[in-house]
């Protein structure tokens, strides 16, 4: 595994594309949600599709622009799922110890779990699923 020098010029802007691929998925998750409630399919099997949606796109998006990988899809697309459920267990562990535990309105909850998944998913996608032969 190679080494995350923190503030090299190659890192910053991986995080930057990061967080750029990962609001248009937000994006590609939300449309898809929207679009299955118009068309009066029940919310949880539209969140359902939103999510797979903007994960499939992150897969591709990131790794082509942001760790300009050449894994493969057969390869690559069960490791990032894995990812994906792991940073959102992230998450809602974040979320639930900050209210509990911390006594962080539930309202600003949300904001440290997206913090705290962000950061995860990044890092085990370096490492695990994108990572530098």
């Amino acid at each position: 595994m190679g080494q995350i020098y923190l503030f090299s010029n190659e890192f910053l802007k991986q995080i930057k594309t990061f967080c750029i691929v990962g609001l248009f998925n937000t994006m590609v998750n939300y449309s898809v949600f929207f679009i299955c409630l118009t068309l009066h399919i029940d919310y949880k099997v539209a969140g359902i599709l939103g999510f797979l949606t903007g994960s499939i796109s992150g897969f591709f998006l990131n790794r082509k622009f942001t760790f300009e990988s050449l894994v493969s899809g057969r390869a690559g697309m069960p490791l990032y799922f894995m990812v994906q459920i792991i940073s959102l267990l992230g998450h809602m562990i974040t979320q639930w110890y900050a209210v509990e535990f911390l006594y962080l309105d539930q309202m600003f909850s949300q904001l440290s779990g997206i913090v705290t998944s962000t950061i995860l998913n990044f890092i085990l996608l370096k490492i695990i699923v994108f990572k530098s032969d």
